[in-house]
């Protein structure tokens, strides 16, 4: 396993434990912010996404891990702009309905270029969006195992 992948686990370990009540204050001081996308997933957001039902949420959470490899793979494969664009985007819904804020900009800014069209730029991307899928599903990992 990659170390970026093990420090982002240990990080998201930690915001977990400190948000064993749902608290989301509690996690953004584990994650040394008050900044509520400084945390990969906005626990206030989903709850209220979820009217408050905790196992929906956690339906949510893994819902969120299957379709996020899905769109990535769809990015990954994309090979015109329309395609790239409609995996962003459905990444960034995905993200959306979860509360995880950076992953959210960084597929929207990804759905405003045509990466296919340029490998460098599809290269930055990826490598941006796999790095926050990685942190968003460790936390998710995390709060579940914690559930």
């Amino acid at each position: 396993m990659p170390p970026f992948i093990e420090t982002v686990q240990r990080l998201c370990r930690d915001g977990i434990n400190a948000v064993k009540g749902h608290s989301i204050k509690a996690a953004q001081c584990a994650y040394g912010s008050d900044d509520a996308n400084s945390v990969p997933v906005d626990l206030d957001h989903l709850l209220e996404f979820a009217s408050g039902d905790k196992k929906l949420a956690a339906r949510f959470l893994r819902l969120f891990k299957d379709q996020a490899a899905i769109d990535l793979d769809h990015l990954a494969a994309s090979v015109d702009a329309e395609g790239w664009r409609d995996a962003a985007h459905s990444l960034k819904s995905s993200a959306s309905g979860i509360g995880a804020w950076r992953l959210v900009e960084a597929s929207e800014r990804a759905q405003g270029e045509d990466c296919p069209l340029n490998d460098e730029l599809r290269k930055r991307y990826m490598e941006e969006l796999i790095l926050l899928v990685s942190e968003v599903t460790a936390f998710i990992e995390s709060y579940l195992h914690q559930e």
